[in-house]
């Protein structure tokens, strides 16, 4: 039996995201990484370690945008996608499923055959983050039913960019003890931590997010902000995507931006490319 303070260290890889998938990607320099990172993900070769087609289950759902994403670029392999969110934002679409009720009690809606859990700057706005995470690995452990979960989150590094953003940031440190958790669990149960982003990131994130909605707030009142943030978003949104396509090509694994946290059946592909 391990101690109380029994901990593992996590397996960190490093993943190998394709740049071509860029050209089409809009938005904050985390949304572009966050989004890259989807469209890199092999869902044929994950459908057929799962046996089954793809059915999501997104936990923060927020207005649903990557139910419609993960159906489009999952293509032949989806099967079904639903949110839980605390709110049902009016823009959520009406062909998925939504549910109202805190993250906590997500394996109340999961159906049989649920397979493929995910969040995406979600997990860091639930203050029992732990015990969401392990209720549902209990939940498909119980139930002896193959699954794979993909939970993206900001690194400490964001705790100087998202200021007042959630509850915490995820350190080397945390994720570990997410891993530990889980490894008593069951240790048949792979978890891998995965960086993605960098300092070029944190940079375009500083000078283009950060300190404009800090500006924004002490000068809301004047009316040229709008015009401002018109004529200077294009150049953002280039300036995002050029420092996602810089930190791509440094693919280090340290002052990352965000981290992919993977927690799978060991004979599920995670549809990455994955390196050591």
């Amino acid at each position: 039996m391990e101690s109380k303070g029994f901990k593992k260290k996590i397996t960190i890889l490093r993943v190998t995201l394709d740049e071509s998938k860029i050209k089409n990607l809009y938005g904050s320099p985390a949304r572009i990484i966050n989004d890259l990172f989807w469209h890199c993900i092999n869902y044929n070769t994950i459908k057929k370690s799962l046996g089954d087609q793809i059915h999501f289950f997104d936990i923060g759902a927020g207005h649903g945008n990557y139910g419609l994403l993960l159906k489009k670029i999952s293509t032949v392999n989806f099967g079904s996608y639903a949110g839980l969110d605390i709110y049902k934002d009016n823009l959520y679409p009406n062909e998925f499923n939504h549910f109202l009720d805190s993250s906590i009690n997500s394996k109340k809606y999961f159906t049989k055959n649920t397979n493929f859990i995910i969040s995406s700057s979600s997990l860091e706005h639930i203050k029992d983050d732990l015990n969401t995470i392990t209720n549902i690995t209990k939940y498909f452990i119980l139930n002896k039913k193959k699954f794979i979960q993909i939970h993206l989150v900001p690194s400490k590094l964001c705790l100087w960019l998202y200021l007042w953003h959630g509850w915490r940031q995820y350190s080397k440190d945390n994720l570990s003890q997410i891993y530990s958790e889980i490894y008593k669990l069951d240790r048949n149960i792979d978890v891998i931590a995965i960086p993605l982003g960098g300092m070029n990131l944190f940079r375009a994130t500083l000078f283009n997010v950060l300190i404009p909605n800090i500006i924004s707030r002490l000068i809301l009142r004047f009316k040229f902000l709008k015009f401002l943030k018109r004529l200077i978003g294009k150049n953002l949104n280039a300036d995002n995507t050029n420092s996602v396509k810089k930190d791509i090509k440094k693919n280090n694994t340290s002052n990352n931006l965000f981290w992919a946290l993977i927690i799978k059946s060991q004979d599920v592909s995670t549809g990455l490319r994955l390196k050591v």
